[in-house]
């Protein structure tokens, strides 16, 4: 699940969609199992977006 989380991530990333990052994670995380899955899944979402920004960061 973590691995599917940092994949819609980069998905996100690489998509010119104006679908915002929020929506992306909202829906996403609906069609993960309750519980321990969901918060895999949004912890891989969350770890590529913040090596994301820390690339970027001066």
């Amino acid at each position: 699940m973590i691995e599917r989380g940092v994949q819609c991530a980069q998905a996100w990333l690489d998509s010119p969609s104006e679908i915002p990052l929020w929506w992306e994670l909202a829906q996403a995380r609906k069609t993960c199992p309750a519980g321990d899955c969901q918060d895999a899944f949004e912890a891989g979402f969350l770890l590529r977006i913040q090596q994301r920004l820390r690339s970027v960061s001066p």
